[in-house]
């Protein structure tokens, strides 16, 4: 019972064993990789993750589709469309022959996450990538 539990938990949250020893080395671990590492890596499926809660109040993450573009570890363009196929749409009665473009986000090497709502004329930073 206790190796299922262990291994449960550590599926949800990383590093965590024993509660009596896991805080410590975990603060002091974090404090290692903000010296070394700017940030974390950035990847396709952060960035879908931080772009779904950018736009939560307005789409649920299955009524977005992303189609990323790559120009260097870690730095993407992505051009977010509705999806009209997702079960949630089609209820709404969506137009399943279009998937309108909802917005432009890219990531820069600093690991922010920026918005364009303007087809990518213009960006504003909307938080970390990460």
């Amino acid at each position: 019972m206790a190796s299922s539990q262990s291994s449960s938990s550590s599926e949800h949250q990383h590093s965590v064993k024993s509660p009596a020893t896991s805080q410590q080395p975990t603060k002091a671990s974090s404090a290692k990789t903000k010296m070394t590492q700017a940030h974390p890596a950035v990847t396709q499926q952060s960035v879908a993750s931080k772009i779904s809660q950018t736009l939560g109040g307005q789409y649920a993450p299955q009524d977005l589709a992303f189609q990323f573009s790559q120009s260097g570890a870690g730095t993407y363009t992505v051009q977010v469309q509705e999806n009209h196929q997702s079960p949630n749409m089609k209820a709404k009665g969506a137009d399943p022959s279009t998937s309108p473009t909802v917005a432009w986000f890219k990531t820069n090497t600093n690991g922010q996450l920026l918005k364009s709502v303007d087809g990518g004329a213009t960006y504003t930073v909307v938080g970390n990538a990460y």
